[in-house]
């Protein structure tokens, strides 16, 4: 079992609000399939093209249209990504405005920009 904590800077409005735990369960997070041809992949549609790449679980924010649980103050997107196949190619896309920031917990992963 292998858990990630984040802990996250608040706006500065909200610089003294009280820390608060989220119990967010298994069942309440959101699958959504990674596939080649992203058109199909709405978390909620079935791809006839191929079988999935893998699946990210949306824990807050948004992937692809399915929004995660957790309750957030600043727009933040956090998935966990899991690949099926090693060499694979994913195209993930966010917003330009976003800062990007990936943790690789078990093998490895060549992450190109463009």
């Amino acid at each position: 079992l292998e858990m990630v904590q984040l802990w996250v800077n608040l706006p500065k409005e909200h610089k003294m609000t009280a820390p608060r735990y989220q119990p967010i369960a298994e069942s309440d997070i959101p699958t959504v399939p990674l596939v080649a041809d992203t058109s199909c992949a709405t978390g909620t549609d079935s791809c006839s093209a191929s079988e999935p790449l893998g699946e990210v679980r949306v824990i807050a924010g948004e992937f692809r249209g399915i929004k995660g649980p957790a309750k957030t103050f600043t727009p933040i997107d956090l998935w966990d990504a899991r690949l099926r196949r090693a060499g694979e190619t994913v195209e993930v896309e966010t917003p330009p405005e976003h800062r990007v920031m990936v943790l690789v917990r078990q093998g490895s992963l060549l992450v190109l920009d463009g």
